[in-house]
């Protein structure tokens, strides 16, 4: 659901003459937020196994990493767009944009139930699946 509504603000994007990128993006969304779920869950649960818990928490993640963006970023997006317009969208993503970071990060922490060590599993991977949309993203 996720990679579908920020697909379809990006085709409003590009449909409204904004860089012609976002069509592009629009098209492989859905298929790179999937690869960035599976980078996150299938990361971090390797790095608990090596700190020693046997969780696979491999669909929380999926989702921790999925509603925040959408409710964190996508929405709020829209909503910039729509009452301010386009040159709103970086200043205004720079607030809500790193709460959503901690949200996101917060939820995969806690749905790992690994208290404090579940943090050490969930970072890095955040920041490899971070790494992996900054590639065709925007």
């Amino acid at each position: 659901m996720t990679a579908l509504v920020w697909a379809g603000f990006c085709l409003v994007l590009a449909h409204a003459g904004h860089d012609p990128w976002y069509r592009i993006q629009a098209a492989l969304l859905p298929f790179w937020l999937v690869g960035a779920g599976e980078i996150h869950a299938r990361l971090a649960a390797a790095i608990a196994r090596r700190l020693g818990s046997d969780v696979d928490r491999g669909v929380a993640l999926r989702r921790s990493l999925a509603w925040p963006i959408l409710v964190g970023f996508v929405l709020p997006d829209i909503v910039v767009y729509t009452v301010w317009g386009f040159d709103a969208l970086f200043p205004a993503m720079l607030v809500y944009g790193g709460l959503t970071v901690l949200v996101s990060l917060g939820w995969g922490v806690w749905a790992m139930r690994l208290g404090a060590r579940g943090a050490l599993a969930v970072v890095p991977a955040w920041f490899a699946q971070a790494v992996f949309c900054a590639l065709v993203l925007r």
